[in-house]
């Protein structure tokens, strides 16, 4: 497939579990908005009437699964939050070319799960939620696999001659050291996707006249919803009562998904979260032209919407 050429594609989502619906009697619904163009991929991910968690005992996952010869492939695109409304919306973007990082381009992946994912068992294998076709070639697919997969987010391997694709090396698989660090990317992506979702409950401002053109800005009434690890960003948060969240790019445009979290505080170094340390780096005043230590304006620090990494406005 050419994914130099802009295209779209909505993908509609069929309910596949009843048990996960917030209101039994009514039918789950969702839909993938798929967008390709110069090299990238971007989907937008929306559902309905979904069973929300408090405690998080489940999480929902977009899963894609296709076929390689006769290898059965699939990869987790990302996790979509849920409001205690039962709603879910996020924006994943991903690499059309090398969706999983194995050489795997999307046209290879003909199906998409939402699935819920049991955070307490990882034995306990995933529950489809929704379902739908991506469109792309029909090779003759086995996507039952997806029964397979289970809550840790592995595969069952074993191919179709009985061999265990894990047995040329056993040692060196038991022996594989995992990581985690990708988790606090993820969460701050998802976290911040979902306020962007329902920015109508908040009241929008332009804080900013001529910096950080093109981003648009909520002001958050409640602290305690500061979800950034930042002891010096919660502290000016609930000093001053609000901090602010805004956006820019994304939606299958040219320019990336950014993210911009703020937080009031005079330009001095002891107004300044955590030195620095936590991303804060780059000062706005409140005032057009406004300077000095006694100039009020906000701390800003960036989350990159594809990665979810932190870092400096200032720096691109």
């Amino acid at each position: 497939m050419d994914y130099t050429r802009y295209s779209r594609a909505v993908i509609m989502l069929e309910e596949k579990g009843r048990e996960f619906a917030i209101r039994p009697g009514e039918e789950m619904k969702g839909y993938l908005r798929v967008e390709t163009g110069n090299g990238r991929g971007a989907i937008r991910c929306v559902m309905q009437n979904v069973k929300y968690f408090p405690r998080s005992e489940y999480t929902y996952q977009l899963i894609l699964f296709g076929k390689r010869g006769e290898r059965t492939i699939h990869t987790i695109l990302g996790t979509i939050p849920i409001s205690q409304y039962g709603t879910g919306e996020v924006y994943l973007r991903f690499h059309p070319q090398d969706v999983d990082g194995q050489g795997n381009d999307y046209g290879r992946y003909t199906t998409a799960i939402i699935a819920a994912v049991s955070t307490g068992n990882p034995k306990e294998p995933l529950h489809p939620v929704l379902m739908g076709k991506t469109g792309c070639e029909e090779v003759e697919s086995r996507v039952t696999a997806m029964a397979q997969v289970t809550a840790s987010g592995g595969v069952d391997t074993t191919e179709e001659d009985g061999r265990d694709s894990t047995e040329a090396a056993p040692e060196a698989a038991a022996n594989r050291r995992r990581t985690y660090n990708g988790f606090y990317g993820t969460y701050l992506k998802g976290v911040c996707a979902y306020l962007c979702s329902v920015s109508g409950y908040y009241r929008e401002i332009r804080p900013f006249r001529d910096a950080l053109k093109g981003a648009r800005w909520m002001k958050i009434d409640n602290p305690k919803t500061m979800f950034l690890v930042s002891p010096g960003a919660h502290h000016f948060a609930e000093t001053y009562g609000h901090f602010l969240l805004g956006y820019s790019g994304g939606d299958g445009g040219e320019s990336p998904l950014r993210y911009y979290v703020a937080v009031p505080g005079r330009f001095r170094w002891e107004d300044q979260p955590d030195g620095g340390e936590s991303g804060f780096q780059y000062w706005l005043a409140l005032e057009e032209g406004a300077a000095g230590p006694d100039a009020y304006g906000y701390w800003i620090a960036a989350i990159d919407g594809d990665s979810g990494e932190i870092f400096s406005p200032v720096q691109e």
